[in-house]
């Protein structure tokens, strides 16, 4: 049961588990190692049904399921409490309530409890006999009824409970959810009194056209796809129309992102809008192991002074108010508080975003199956809009959630670690074994004639070897957390537990749907050892609900074209699409957009094209009196060409693969210093391509060397047939559509604001297809050139 506030009427219902779960948390931070109690709900499902058959079998007066309700007047609201008694049964004219749990412990280890080892299962028991004394039970005795998955044997453990010290504690918890009540009503009534400002003095041109748009699709309840061009402000204008509707309607806005970059312009525009006198609370969501100030990743207390002692800290010194009282909490503002009370950032981000009127997080903390955030989301999201950043990213972030991996090696490292570290760890390593001989097995799976290539062959795995596996890991999660040694330097059981874990989600959701979207794959490699991977064909399956449950949503990049390509992918409901595009405010003679197609991109003309392309590439970088930017397809071409674009005079700033945030902030400080021009060499879709926010004028041009298209592979090429099995559109979803997603948001780092002037030169035959031509930006106009230097270098004298 949730908790239902009628605020009208001031009444408040609440079930036991809500109210034994309300107000902080005491003690450490504890990392859970199964991501899901799926597997120990069913199993504790089956043991309350075996017991209660047995009871009701035996004892004639037994009765299960017997539901409870007391209710209470706190600050003048009516607070109703309700329950549901595992069994309840009359001994010698007392009555006695039965709980009944499951543990992962052994018989034995369970036989050496008593309640202390068991506060929250004897907090409901002792709150379920304080509520019998409220209806007329003079004094109920209970029972903890502990069941072992392990082995099936039983431990009872007594209790009558503190009927005083029980309805103390009832009161205040009461108390406390009104007051908490009470406090949000009074923000809320003070955020549909505030009128919401633009974060800058003057509207830029198109900007209000954004926001009345937003408001417009939002008052519909619609999801908003949204194309404008790169530097028209965007961002200002669809928070203003996001955060107008949702004060307004009571609503909460999430910002998500493809990147970490984007996240500083929503973080600097919430901070100009508090300043003109917004009531309004925001925090930037980081992933762990990015915002741990620990040395590792370790979420213990016994060897993370950041866990220890956590939700004490939290509550004692009031660490949630100390950073929503800072204003929009950025990651230094969490980092700066957590370290001055040595919290876990992690949590303490979450546990502020309670609060919170915006939200700032990656995409996953929205979409992502095992990774989204379950406080905000998991009971439905009518409360929350939801704007997806550079959306263009989202489908192919969407199949990577469906498409998890489990490897050999891996499982069977971690097997080896645990049996070299403890003798009490077996069971754990067992798992970990048969999980690695399931892996190995799915070799003889593959049929004659099974569709392969690029060393992977599909496969027709049965889910119930790696549910069993992943039933076992769930069923011990308590049991490992005992035989975990504070001391290990590593924790390799708990890395194929999650992964296990999401492999069987993923299995279970397209069973669960009847769906073909996912591909079973197998692969074997010298460096890797045999491997089992699941191919997402359909990201609707994890993207559609999801967006269904919210109550607006604005998709926005610099294109999302085709439309068609978004609503067929995510699962977007037709009658709740609204689909617009804002033209570009820049007069268009300021961008001069070339086709140079002499040349050749085409992978199968790379080595014998690669040095008049870079002869051209010199050429074109020469004819341009500024800092050019190339980007390539891949990184393997860039390091191909890059040595042979070297220019007299232009230092030459290189993308390096997973540069870390100092890197690559270096490089764009480079890349913005004064001095000579300078010639960024990057990948297209990767960070310096899109999401990055440049000053105006930074760079003169742009040159993209061919569209980019996805590389081949063998789930590419599954998700081509689908896709034209589907919709007719093989090719041009898998391939061109993505591919020339990356070449124009390549092209908007040139031209940002009215005054800018630039060149974006498109180099290779491909350009000239209308299939690759019809998704550039209508606004632009192209002039296909035999010989681009020429046509470059005429724009600029």
């Amino acid at each position: 049961m949730s908790i239902r506030y009628v605020d009208g009427e001031k009444t408040l219902v609440i079930g036991v588990g809500d109210l034994l779960a309300a107000g902080p948390r005491s003690g450490h931070l504890r990392l859970d190692y199964t991501g899901s109690q799926a597997a120990r709900m069913a199993a504790g499902r089956a043991v309350h049904q075996t017991w209660q058959t047995e009871r009701g079998a035996s004892d004639a007066a037994f009765r299960a399921e017997v539901t409870v309700s007391v209710t209470r007047v706190v600050r003048g609201w009516e607070c109703t409490v309700r329950g549901r008694l595992d069994g309840i049964t009359v001994e010698a004219d007392r009555t006695v309530v039965e709980e009944v749990k499951s543990s992962g412990l052994s018989g034995a280890r369970l036989a050496a409890t008593t309640l202390e080892d068991w506060p929250a299962w004897t907090s409901q028991l002792e709150l379920y006999l304080w509520m019998l004394r409220q209806t007329g039970h003079a004094e109920p005795a209970g029972r903890l009824i502990l069941v072992s998955l392990m082995d099936g044997s039983r431990h009872v453990l007594s209790s009558s409970g503190d009927a005083y010290a029980t309805e103390a504690w009832v009161d205040h918890q009461l108390q406390r959810l009104v007051l908490e009540r009470e406090a949000f009503l009074a923000w809320r009534t003070e955020r549909r009194a505030a009128s919401v400002p633009f974060a800058h003095d003057d509207f830029r041109e198109g900007q209000d056209d954004v926001v009345a748009s937003v408001e417009h699709a939002l008052g519909r309840g619609k999801h908003l796809l949204m194309s404008a061009p790169t530097g028209t402000g965007k961002t200002a204008a669809v928070l203003l129309g996001a955060l107008r509707w949702a004060y307004r309607n009571d609503k909460r806005v999430f910002f998500a992102t493809a990147k970490g970059t984007q996240q500083r312009l929503v973080e600097e525009t919430l901070e100009e809008m508090a300043a003109r006198g917004l009531p309004l609370r925001a925090v930037s969501v980081r992933a762990r192991e990015k915002a741990c100030l620990h040395d590792v990743v370790d979420c213990r207390p016994e060897s993370c002074p950041f866990a220890r002692g956590y939700y004490d800290k939290v509550e004692s010194q009031g660490l949630v108010d100390r950073v929503l009282d800072q204003g929009v909490a950025r990651p230094d503002v969490v980092e700066r508080v957590s370290l001055e009370h040595t919290a876990c950032p992690f949590e303490l981000q979450l546990d502020v975003s309670d609060r919170c009127d915006v939200v700032i997080g990656d995409y996953n903390y929205v979409f992502a199956p095992g990774a989204y955030l379950r406080r905000h989301f998991q009971e439905g999201a009518k409360d929350w809009i939801v704007v997806v950043d550079e959306a263009h990213n989202l489908v192919d972030r969407a199949r990577s959630y469906g498409s998890p991996r489990l490897l050999a090696r891996q499982a069977s490292a971690a097997g080896r670690f645990l049996r070299e570290a403890s003798e009490r760890a077996a069971p754990f390593a067992e798992i970990c074994e048969d999980l690695a001989h399931a892996v190995e097995d799915a070799l003889l799976l593959v049929e004659e004639g099974a569709p392969r290539g690029y060393g992977q062959v599909v496969v027709e795995l049965s889910p119930r070897r790696f549910v069993e596996l992943r039933d076992r890991v769930e069923e011990l999660a308590l049991e490992y957390l005992r035989v975990r040694d504070p001391s290990w330097p590593e924790d390799p059981y708990a890395d194929v537990a999650r992964e296990l874990h999401r492999f069987c989600s993923v299995l279970e959701a397209a069973r669960k749907h009847d769906s073909d979207a996912i591909v079973h794959l197998y692969s074997e490699t010298r460096w890797e050892g045999p491997a089992v991977q699941l191919c997402c064909l359909d990201p609707a399956l994890w993207v559609k609900a999801r967006m269904a449950s919210f109550a607006g949503s604005v998709l926005m990049s610099a294109t999302l074209r085709p439309a068609r390509f978004h609503q067929d992918l995510l699962g977007l409901e037709e009658e709740r699409v609204e689909v617009v595009e804002h033209p570009s405010p820049f007069p268009p003679e300021h961008r001069h957009v070339v086709v140079a197609p002499r040349v050749s991109t085409l992978y199968r003309d790379r080595d014998r094209q690669r040095k008049p392309t870079a002869r051209l590439l010199r050429e074109l970088v020469e004819s341009v009196p500024g800092t050019v930017a190339i980007y390539y397809p891949s990184f393997e071409l860039l390091g191909q060409l890059q040595p042979l674009v070297e220019v007299e005079g232009r230092e030459p700033l290189i993308q390096q693969r997973r540069m870390d945030e100092h890197a690559r902030s270096e490089l764009v400080a480079a890349l913005v210093a004064e001095g000579a021009p300078r010639v960024l060499h990057a990948v297209l879709g990767g960070v310096f391509a899109e999401g990055v926010d440049l000053p105006t004028s930074a760079l003169q041009a742009v040159i993209c060397v061919g569209p980019a298209l996805p590389r081949l592979n063998l789930q590419r090429k599954l998700f081509q047939a689908h896709c034209e099995a589907r919709w007719g559109q093989g090719f041009h979803y898998a391939f061109v559509v993505p591919g020339m997603c990356r070449v124009v948001q390549a092209a908007g780092r040139v031209v940002r604001s009215p005054s800018d002037q630039g060149q974006v030169v498109l180099l290779g035959r491909r350009f000239t297809h209308s299939a690759y031509r019809e998704l550039l930006p209508l606004e632009w106009i192209v002039r296909d050139a035999d010989e681009p230097v020429e046509v470059a270098g005429a724009f600029w004298t």
